[in-house]
């Protein structure tokens, strides 16, 4: 299972990564509300199936893809030295009708479980 399994109203993500995202990424936001809502920005160093006019030249004006996901439930949410966190993979598993994420290093760890996430917009960056 992977990360695009996750995400409800992915039709153009699935056109910028008809082979599913990168195995290794980067959760470099998220946000938690009172209200159950949530918001994640996952970093994708993937350079794009199809051509965005709006977004330029791959490694010349962006090199670094931000997706932005919504939902509206998440559980279990377990966060060990994310400032040491880098790009690695993400594993994705299901259970008991949740997504389960999990994201480690040698000594720092980022966990959740949720229903599903929505798809919002891809940003672009260059780091």
């Amino acid at each position: 299972m992977n990360l695009m399994d996750a995400i409800e109203r992915n039709v153009f993500l699935e056109k910028v990564f008809p082979e599913g995202v990168a195995d290794t990424l980067e959760i470099r936001q998220l946000c938690l509300e009172k209200s159950g809502r949530t918001t994640i920005r996952i970093l994708v160093k993937q350079k794009p199936a199809i051509d965005v006019e709006k977004w330029g030249e791959w490694n010349k004006d962006f090199d670094t893809l931000g997706v932005v996901l919504t939902g509206s439930s998440i559980h279990n949410v377990e966060i060990e030295n994310w400032e040491g966190s880098g790009p690695s993979s993400l594993n994705v598993s299901k259970k008991d009708d949740l997504f389960c994420f999990l994201q480690e290093g040698n000594d720092w760890k980022i966990s959740f479980s949720c229903d599903s996430f929505i798809f919002e917009e891809i940003v672009t960056g260059l780091e």
